[in-house]
């Protein structure tokens, strides 16, 4: 009996001292200028942005009469997934994109789908686009994002939106611009503040609303700081290298 009261000290001193010292699963990698940083907990509550998020992809192209598409589907549910529009074909005009196509919501949108398509006049973007990206063959540094369009070329200048996705600014930008994101925008765009013709932001507010923020959204920015907030489900490699990340807790 007395052995056996020694051993159950035993294990509790054991639980004590190491019950609470696991490592924390939300912990660990490092920051764009090198330093450790906790990664905060994200909530996937926007299931638009966890397909994105999704790696165990699998796809298949397919040629429609407007638009040229992929599928991506998951491995092991094929029931999980979404569709990136590759190319326009369809006339001028207003051009509807689609929410669905084969079943699947319609995450993505590439750039170049509207390059030389000075016939198009209005565009109309479902509120399932997540993230709008520019091709291996566009030129960021001079090029704007659908600018061969009437669409864009009718935006008053300032910062653009395409549905609830931040695709830039239009016109000349006055020096030490702070970006207030508009309220709803849920993500912002692949290399959407990428050049240099962008240098002048130095800040930028985010809405409670965005989730998203895609690699090299702002490397062209002079952006030394950003809060990080605890509902954003995907931010790295998208500031400046070396910018200093603020996270939840450590103000």
């Amino acid at each position: 009996m007395k052995k056996l009261c020694v051993l159950l000290i035993a294990v509790l001193l054991i639980t004590t001292l190491f019950g609470c010292s696991s490592p924390n699963p939300d912990n660990g990698g490092a920051s764009q200028n090198g330093q450790n940083k906790t990664t905060p907990i994200a909530l996937v509550d926007d299931p638009y942005v966890s397909l994105l998020l999704n790696k165990n992809m699998k796809e298949k192209a397919f040629e429609g009469k407007e638009f040229d598409y992929t599928v991506k589907t998951d491995k092991s549910d094929s029931k999980k997934g979404y569709v990136v529009i590759t190319a326009f074909k369809g006339g001028g005009g207003l051009v509807v994109i689609p929410d669905k196509l084969e079943g699947y919501p319609v995450v993505v949108v590439y750039n170049s789908v509207f390059t030389g398509r000075s016939d198009v006049v209005d565009i109309i973007f479902p509120d399932t686009i997540r993230e709008i990206v520019f091709d291996d063959y566009a030129e960021v540094e001079n090029k704007q994002i659908f600018g061969d369009t009437q669409w864009f070329q009718g935006l008053p200048d300032g910062f653009c939106n395409a549905g609830k996705v931040a695709i830039g600014y239009k016109g000349q930008m006055p020096e030490n611009t702070v970006y207030e994101v508009r309220d709803g925008v849920v993500s912002i765009a692949n290399r959407a503040f990428c050049s240099s013709r962008f240098k002048n932001i130095t800040n930028v507010v985010f809405p409670d609303t965005v989730r998203y923020i895609s690699p090299f959204a702002f490397y062209g920015t002079s952006m030394t700081e950003v809060l990080v907030q605890e509902h954003w489900q995907e931010y790295m490699d998208a500031f400046p290298r070396g910018v200093d990340l603020v996270l939840p807790g450590t103000l």
